[in-house]
């Protein structure tokens, strides 16, 4: 990505990705809450219109924007992944990701367990060479009980407290910025992780991710709005009222109810001009009038 295409796109983030941006050289683990399972809105190098991508390929993008060269996913059912953007390579990836010594399967996922996670970390962590972001997804679940964890769990999360202390940042890229191989947890809410490994944890910063707003939406609109039926014969104005409707009437929804919305209209033949209605059945569901039925 050139320097003004990245430019033009940090003006356009939203204010919890320009925080971690901010952050990257000075905190080695980060904690993602709130609204972490939408869809979030990204314009490619090619400019053009946004894409809405899900969280794990939206941070993988944003963090090879910033210097980070790979980034490595875990879940606790899938286990390892390779989230994959724009000029990523699967194979270049998993070279590089060769130390780790994972049995990849040709979609790039990896079979793991949480405690095989935790094996990991220091490897990672402490990688030096190419920068490495690790998401750690659902990591809510990693615990049984957060109050209660087993001496296992225990040990896991502690690791992870002594590797946030202990690892350095190095110099990247050509103005030589320091960064560490960041690690992101992406968890319901603060309280999922264990307090002592977040609160007044000064290699960590929490960052909640706030529902979408009203330049979200419109970021996306333009997108959802070309693939709806009619659009070809549309004239320009009847598609920017179409935007507008989509914008103003979806106030409080996320952006995957504004995808969703927008299959909805494709494949109920809602077409353009009349998009508030596919709003409405999105929103109230199937609806009969008692008044038709009668004879």
């Amino acid at each position: 990505m050139s320097l003004d295409a990245t430019a033009d796109q940090e003006l356009e983030l939203p204010r919890w990705s320009r925080d971690l941006l901010r952050f990257l050289p000075l905190k080695s683990q980060f904690l993602l809450t709130g609204n972490v399972r939408d869809r979030y809105p990204w314009k490619g190098s090619a400019g053009g219109r946004a894409r809405p991508l899900p969280l794990l390929g939206y941070l993988a993008t944003l963090l090879r924007t910033a210097g980070v060269s790979h980034v490595l996913a875990f879940d606790p059912v899938n286990g390892f992944s390779i989230p994959l953007g724009e000029g990523v390579n699967l194979a270049t990836e998993i070279e590089a990701l060769g130390f780790l010594e994972l049995n990849w399967n040709q979609s790039g996922r990896a079979a793991a367990t949480p405690a095989r996670f935790f094996e990991f970390l220091p490897a990672i962590l402490h990688h030096t060479g190419a920068r490495i972001g690790l998401l750690a997804d659902f990591s809510s679940r990693y615990l049984c009980r957060v109050d209660l964890p087993t001496p296992d769990e225990h040990h896991w999360f502690t690791s992870a407290l002594v590797l946030s202390h202990e690892v350095r940042p190095q110099p990247v890229g050509p103005d030589q910025m320091p960064l560490f191989n960041p690690l992101l947890w992406i968890a319901d809410k603060e309280g999922d992780l264990p307090p002592w490994l977040v609160v007044n944890n000064p290699r960590l910063r929490s960052i909640t991710v706030p529902p979408p707003d009203r330049a979200s939406r419109r970021q996306l609109a333009g997108t959802l709005v070309a693939g709806l039926p009619g659009v070809a014969e549309a004239s320009t104005a009847d598609i920017q009222a179409a935007e507008t409707t989509l914008i103003e009437q979806c106030d409080g929804l996320l952006l995957l109810d504004l995808v969703a919305i927008t299959e909805l209209c494709r494949r109920e033949s809602v077409r353009l001009t009349d998009i508030g209605d596919g709003i409405r059945r999105y929103k109230l569901g199937v609806t009969e009038n008692p008044w038709a039925s009668l004879d």
